[in-house]
């Protein structure tokens, strides 16, 4: 399972989806059901929005979605502390898509 969301690169919309697991670990809980998943998103979207971004500086890859999964998440959760990374992410704020 995985929630859809789009970003801004400039003027290109970027595809994005983070598992269900990522999610969960970011919101350091398990089992969330897929009628809250909405809801936890929006909570933990300023998180979401700047792993995307970092994932999406690493890959590059033009015209493929940006995926984020549980191991990402974890790596990613423990350095939003420090300075350098509380910059603004690379993305323009957009809108949920649906999750699947």
């Amino acid at each position: 399972m995985a929630f859809l969301f789009t970003m801004m690169h400039g003027a290109n919309i970027v595809d994005c989806e983070i598992s269900s697991s990522a999610l969960d670990d970011l919101d350091h809980t398990k089992g969330t059901l897929p009628g809250e998943r909405q809801a936890q998103f929006m909570r933990l979207r300023e998180t979401v929005e700047r792993v995307a971004s970092v994932a999406f500086e690493q890959g590059k890859r033009k015209g493929e979605p940006v995926r984020i999964f549980s191991k990402q998440s974890r790596r990613c959760d423990d350095r939003w502390n420090a300075a350098a990374f509380l910059k603004p992410p690379a993305f323009r704020r957009t809108r949920p898509s649906r999750g699947r």
